[in-house]
């Protein structure tokens, strides 16, 4: 037999009877949908189904079995419960009840909100014969209590002989109370119009559901331990943890538990992490923190400071990047334009290297009066001091000075120069002996 599992999208439950009487046959139509093959995921051609509906969610007896033969068609089914006579089905209204399936005899489970499994789905029925004694009773009470309820034009009131709704309470200190009665079983309140369906629920766990019945989702759980006020919806604000407890704040996605994390006792956050060591700590692989403006007329920043001094790196509408001394009036002692040369900065151990990748760009050292006080030329490696335009390896504007000295340089090499102090001569080396420029000039 071909493994198989099931999702039920749908139960329908449908009374016919006429307007007065209660009829002594029950009809329930049932529907259900995507029964897959585990085998390869597909859903089931064909297929029987038996329904039976028990008294309780383990053990108990069997109030209801029909088998129906041939009755799933391409993963899904729609069956009437109670159509044979010699079957009948008898429940009663607004009892709880629990259904079951069996697909082509193989027992199906359901998993509950919390995800357990279940053997049996709980559901209360909406259809069946009253209890008559218990309907009485429920009247006389109803009569006894004369003005404090009222029910006017479709409208219950309980405090008010004027009810503006449905059901209006209307009392000093109004309490509407939903309990179960099991502590094993859950409470709900149903929110709902024809397409969407919400529970206010508390399950076995004693937590607190907001229940997207219609997606079977649950999108907001509180559970009975939480922090007192851990969130509050203030005008203009949210709050976590308004009580200022040492708790932990965390979103968890599909993939990372602790895909954002605040840990109470020391404010520290951790992206990716549960265990930060530093004020924001991100953990991951090729990490990645974006600052973005989303005005491309503006700027973006990151603030780096202490009490004394603020440091800013920043893009400006120009695009080109600062390192700015906000402290200093907004000086920016470093800026990359945007189109800069790859590498053309590269900080080494023991060495800084400027045009690492050895094309052919220019380096400048600026002053507030010459923008080439010092520049090289990266086409032929020539240097300017004070021009734009070297017409030599080392091309010097206005005057070069050499500071003279005592003794000749020892280690001397053809092409060397430098002044002797003592006869002020300038002294050229001519690859055996150092020789005054001036006609008379002496170099040692």
């Amino acid at each position: 037999m071909k493994k198989i599992q099931f999702s039920l999208l749908i139960i329908m439950f449908t009374l016919i009877y006429s307007s007065y009487v209660i009829a002594d046959n029950i009809l329930m139509s049932n529907h259900g949908s995507n029964v897959l093959q585990l085998s390869d995921n597909t859903l089931l051609s064909n297929g029987n189904i038996t329904v039976e509906i028990w008294d309780s969610q383990a053990n108990g007896t069997s109030l209801y079995s029909e088998n129906y033969i041939n009755a799933i068609n391409n993963g899904g089914w729609n069956v009437i419960l109670g159509y044979n006579d010699s079957n009948p089905l008898t429940i009663e209204y607004g009892k709880r009840y629990y259904l079951n399936y069996l697909i082509n005899n193989e027992n199906v489970t359901f998993q509950n909100m919390i995800g357990e499994i279940d053997e049996r789905q709980a559901f209360y029925s909406s259809v069946g014969k009253i209890n008559r004694t218990s309907l009485q009773s429920d009247i006389a009470t109803w009569t006894n209590i004369n003005n404090d309820a009222t029910f006017t034009s479709g409208n219950v009131g309980i405090g008010t002989v004027n009810p503006s709704f449905n059901l209006d309470i209307n009392n000093t200190n109004a309490i509407a109370r939903i309990k179960s009665t099991d502590e094993d079983s859950y409470a709900i309140l149903k929110i709902e119009n024809d397409e969407q369906e919400w529970r206010l629920q508390t399950n076995i766990d004693d937590s607190f559901y907001l229940v997207d019945q219609t997606e079977g989702n649950t999108p907001f759980i509180v559970y009975s331990n939480a922090t007192h006020n851990s969130l509050s919806l203030n005008k203009g604000g949210v709050t976590i943890n308004g009580n200022n407890n040492d708790v932990d704040f965390r979103v968890a996605s599909d993939v990372n538990p602790h895909a954002f994390w605040v840990r109470g006792s020391d404010s520290y956050v951790g992206i990716g992490t549960n265990s930060p060591s530093v004020n924001l700590d991100i953990n991951s692989s090729n990490t990645i923190a974006r600052i973005k403006s989303t005005d491309e007329n503006s700027y973006a920043l990151l603030k780096i400071e202490n009490d004394a001094q603020e440091w800013r790196l920043q893009t400006n509408i120009d695009d080109n990047f600062y390192l700015v001394d906000q402290t200093e009036g907004g000086k920016t002692p470093f800026i990359v334009n945007t189109n800069a040369t790859h590498n053309s900065l590269r900080l080494h151990k023991g060495a800084v290297v400027i045009n690492g990748n050895s094309n052919d760009v220019d380096f400048r050292v600026a002053s507030e009066i010459d923008p080439y006080a010092f520049s090289v030329r990266g086409s032929d490696s020539y240097v300017g001091i004070g021009t734009t335009n070297p017409q030599r390896n080392v091309h010097i504007t206005d005057t070069m000075r050499l500071e003279p000295r005592s003794a000749a340089p020892s280690s001397a090499s053809l092409g060397d120069l430098y002044v002797d102090s003592d006869s002020n001569e300038l002294c050229f080396y001519d690859g055996s002996s150092w020789t005054g420029l001036k006609s008379d000039g002496v170099c040692i």
